[in-house]
């Protein structure tokens, strides 16, 4: 691998989601990470009424059933999924040296990611991403 400070960036060939400042987390930082792996939500019930509340940004989602409640946490606060694979990268096409030899004329297997944008509407939470 060439050293850090040789390419430290990402190479997007287009962008299909992006970072926006979004809701205001709690505390002095205005501008909250985008990613978390360990997010929680409380649930409470008043009366007939269940309600996630999420006390970093201080939301509640609603609905008549879990699939409603998540599909309005969804539709309202997740602007893209992602995952990480393994791929066979052409260092030509993106013009990065990926395994340090000094040249982009290899095919080099590399981890990406894969992101693609919310489908407004749909329940994606528990979806793959092909």
């Amino acid at each position: 691998m060439p050293p850090a400070a040789a390419h430290n960036g990402y190479d997007f060939r287009f962008a299909d989601v992006s970072d926006s400042p979004g809701t205001q987390g709690k505390g002095p930082n205005n501008n909250p990470a985008s990613i978390f792996g360990a997010h929680m939500f409380t649930q409470f019930t008043i009366g007939t009424t269940t309600i996630w509340f999420d006390p970093s940004y201080g939301c509640c989602y609603s609905g008549a059933s879990e699939e409603a409640r998540e599909r309005d946490f969804d539709d309202g606060s997740i602007a893209g999924y992602f995952r990480q694979v393994t791929a066979n990268v052409r260092e030509w096409v993106i013009q990065v040296d990926l395994n340090g030899d000094t040249d982009t004329n290899d095919i080099v297997s590399s981890p990406v990611f894969l992101v693609r944008t919310n489908v407004i509407g749909t329940r994606e939470m528990d979806a793959t991403i092909s």
